[in-house]
């Protein structure tokens, strides 16, 4: 605000752009475009110089906002779209992993349609943080199961096509199936109301299941 005008001046714009933070840079992508960030050699390298030093931030905040401006500014500025989604890759390799293998259960109960994407995008985010296995499964009164270990999100919803509002609702089938295939959960997500109305319910598999691992995975 303090430059007006002149912030369009390249000189200027590329000590602006040299020292940036990872979230101004996301938050002020818009205004980059309009001030010329592209115009000319000196404010693009400075440009690309400052998604490379916003690429290797190890702050989960910081790579979260990235993901959501990479997908808000494709239709808006899509000659920077390209340069926010690699740079939304780069942080989410670069945040630190989550350890362990991850169950997480996703209501498909009649009163939980939106859920049926939330899990999906959950999922997404696990299977590309996680250091060991993701298994997901969809449940009504039966579970619907997948490994989507290592997937993307497109893959996901391309593996769960199938996976549309059922009847009834039995959270424990999740523990349940993890018990049968012998699941080793560290962690257990799940996404739904609570609204259990048919059995297995899910304190009573989750007992039966912490027993078999021999240990009580958090919830």
């Amino acid at each position: 605000g303090v430059l007006g005008k002149r912030i369009q001046e390249p000189v200027i714009l590329s000590a602006v752009l040299d020292v940036m933070t990872p979230a101004q840079l996301v938050k002020y992508r818009k205004a980059l475009q309009k001030w010329g960030a592209q115009a000319t050699g000196a404010t693009r390298g400075a440009l690309a110089a400052a998604i490379q030093r916003a690429a290797t931030t190890r702050r989960r905040d910081v790579a979260l906002t990235a993901t959501t401006a990479a997908q808000a500014v494709i239709e808006d500025d899509p000659s920077i779209a390209v340069e926010l989604e690699a740079l939304q890759e780069a942080q989410l390799q670069a945040t630190p992993g989550i350890e362990g293998n991850w169950l997480i259960g996703g209501d498909r109960s009649p009163s939980m349609e939106k859920t049926i994407d939330k899990s999906r995008m959950l999922a997404g985010y696990l299977a590309k943080r996680v250091s060991g296995q993701v298994l997901l499964v969809f449940f009504d009164q039966e579970p619907l199961v997948y490994d989507v270990t290592s997937k993307t999100y497109a893959d996901i919803v391309r593996m769960t096509a199938q996976a549309q509002v059922g009847n009834g609702t039995s959270i424990g089938c999740v523990a349940a199936v993890a018990l049968e295939r012998k699941f080793p959960a560290d962690g257990i997500a799940l996404v739904s109301d609570g609204g259990e109305r048919m059995p297995p319910m899910f304190a009573e598999a989750y007992q039966f299941y912490s027993a078999f691992l021999g240990k009580q995975p958090p919830v």
